[in-house]
């Protein structure tokens, strides 16, 4: 094992690459595949997809679901886009990972997005947030379990309170997009709108997947950004120019506004985005700021049910180079007790943890809640 003073990367001619210097990395050459763990051989520029299908590996409940064959009674063959087929080829994938002995080339999976879905459809480098949330909404249309959707007409009641009207969009949602991602990942958030002028309010309440959060402007050129401290951005009050002003009901013309955001319902499985890229124009640049965020006890307020829940990370997702169209991916995911450095092919075990991790290269943390224990989760069990 290495020592403090001589902690090195898992790729010696690509020291920057490696992304968390508090953590102690195996000194022995990375491995294709260990105890378990198979790395992805990469088709050029294909780290994007490699580093995000190993953070989604490393969310159990998920896992055990296509291990149990749970997918079959559940697979949606009509879905728009895939028609089932990404869950299969997704569970095709997770078995030739849980047999390998080494490194595998994920084809099967590649090919039928490539043939599906025009902006992956080619060996350049790409965006792994947004492949990441492609493929999960996808998956979920794959494993919906509404085959018919009704249309719900959104109406907001003066006579409701806050919690009754979440309740009730939360219901409506679940009526509409039903499947084993909604149930892990979906979370929901309240927006409040106030006009500055005649001081009316109007709340939404809106669910999804993930969650982007913006690293604070004023926080930037700080060494010292929290993950607490994007948490508060977004659910700090700001105020809507004229850029982005509200129709208000009661002046009955666009307004400025005070917007207000609430994390309400919180997920199982809780996916942050970290804003690193800048987009201007056909040009972007990266957020280089270091972010402090915690491998345990992250603690956030549950609105829904004015409850804290608890989380532990369980994935990571890595970007190092300059902007959204070069660099590379890396992925680092918790897999039976034991954290694990993955890049492409390469795997190294990662030893003595600290409490927290600080890093430019996070991109994408993917959250566990802490709850009753499922002895199953504990290790796959594939039948």
């Amino acid at each position: 094992m290495l020592t403090e003073s001589s902690k090195k990367s898992p790729d010696e001619d690509a020291e920057e690459q490696y992304p968390f210097r508090e953590i102690v990395v195996d000194e022995s050459k990375p491995q294709y595949v260990l105890q378990g763990v198979c790395g992805l051989w990469n088709y050029g520029a294909t780290c994007y997809m490699n580093s995000a299908l190993q953070c989604l590996v490393a969310i159990p409940e998920l896992t055990q679901f296509f291990a149990q064959r749970r997918y079959r009674e559940e697979l949606n063959i009509t879905s728009k886009k895939f028609e089932g087929q990404l869950a299969v080829a997704y569970k095709a994938l997770l078995e030739e990972m849980e047999a390998a002995n080494g490194a595998i080339v994920p084809d099967g999976l590649r090919n039928l997005i490539k043939k599906y879905e025009g902006r992956f459809n080619n060996n350049e480098q790409q965006d792994a947030q947004e492949f990441l949330s492609f493929f999960l909404d996808e998956l979920h249309e794959d494993l919906n379990r509404v085959v018919k959707k009704p249309y719900i007409e959104y109406s907001e009641s003066i006579l409701q309170t806050h919690a009754e009207m979440g309740r009730e969009a939360w219901e409506n949602h679940r009526k509409r997009e039903d499947s084993v991602v909604v149930d892990l990942a979906h979370l929901q958030v309240k927006y409040k709108r106030t006009c500055t002028t005649c001081s009316t309010e109007s709340v939404r309440f809106e669910s999804a997947a993930s969650l982007t959060l913006e690293l604070p402007e004023e926080e930037m050129f700080s060494p010292h950004i929290s993950l607490f401290d994007c948490i508060e951005k977004h659910t700090s009050e700001e105020l809507l120019g004229e850029d982005n002003a509200w129709f208000c009901p009661q002046c009955q013309k666009m307004q400025e506004a005070k917007l207000k955001t609430d994390l309400w319902k919180l997920p199982k499985i809780l996916i942050l985005h970290l804003k690193r890229f800048r987009f201007c124009g056909n040009a972007n640049s990266k957020i280089e700021s270091t972010v402090t965020f915690p491998l345990k006890g992250f603690k956030l307020l549950d609105n829904s049910e004015d409850e804290t829940c608890v989380y532990d990370l369980v994935g990571v997702c890595n970007h190092v180079g300059s902007d959204v169209n070069n660099g590379h991916y890396t992925a680092m995911v918790l897999r039976d007790g034991l954290w694990y450095y993955i890049s492409d092919i390469m795997i190294t075990e990662m030893f003595d943890l600290p409490d927290e991790v600080s890093s430019t290269q996070a991109y994408v943390l993917i959250y566990r809640c802490r709850g009753e224990e499922d002895p199953a989760l504990k290790r796959t069990i594939w039948i």
